[in-house]
């Protein structure tokens, strides 16, 4: 009803029940609806965008999606390429740090190879990943650091990028107690990002990509 007279837009709508997904085929066919709770139908007239990260057709092979859903749906289709797609990634990586950067009163660079490393990630998150990845990078930086290489990064972006053991900012050598070097790394990122939200634990967990729970164990 608030979208009446404008544009409804349906997000993920390959997540929505086959039991639901009838009454909207039928509130697409016929332009009117129930309200809860009321008996009178009340007619309707909005454009339809759907949106979803699954795909449709798929669903429909596999008795998931409704065929004739699909099809009412389905007039003009836009596919939208995923972040790992893109044949400008690495510059619109350096955009996104050097937006970064700004908002936070940094001076800090990029390494190249760490900039070919992130263009070359899967990135099954898209840009809601790649945010949390800059961010973190941004936040568990040294201050002393001017260029962020992939020894910068936290352990846990160390080995989804697979930089396995690497020299750290200052170039200490790698310890022969890898494993337990590796744990101090991580707290000493966690510690730096968490002091860079002011101590809040949940932004500081929103920007490590990980649970507020999880940070919280791993301090503790």
């Amino acid at each position: 009803m608030q979208a009446n007279g404008g544009t409804l837009l349906l997000d993920e709508i390959g997540d929505m029940p086959l039991a639901l997904q009838a009454r909207l085929l039928r509130v697409l066919q016929e332009r009117v609806i129930t309200p809860l709770g009321d008996h009178r139908e009340v007619p309707i007239e909005c454009q339809v965008i759907a949106a979803s990260h699954r795909d449709l057709e798929e669903l429909v092979a596999a008795g998931d999606f409704r065929e004739d859903l699909f099809y009412r749906l389905a007039a003009v289709v836009v596919e939208l390429p995923t972040l790992s797609e893109h044949a400008d990634l690495a510059a619109r990586i350096r955009k996104r740090w050097a937006a970064l950067c700004q908002d936070h009163g940094r001076d800090l660079a990029l390494d190249d190879p760490l900039v070919k490393r992130l263009a070359g990630y899967p990135w099954p998150g898209n840009w809601r990943e790649l945010e949390h990845c800059l961010e973190a990078a941004l936040m568990g930086t040294d201050p002393e650091c001017r260029k962020v290489t992939l020894a910068d990064l936290s352990p846990r972006w160390q080995r989804k990028l697979g930089a396995g053991g690497i020299a750290t900012c200052t170039d200490t050598p790698a310890s022969t107690e890898f494993p337990q070097q590796l744990r101090e790394l991580e707290r000493l990122h966690m510690l730096r990002t968490l002091d860079a939200h002011g101590g809040n634990m949940t932004s500081a967990a929103r920007a490590l990509g990980i649970s507020r729970s999880t940070l919280y164990r791993r301090l503790g």
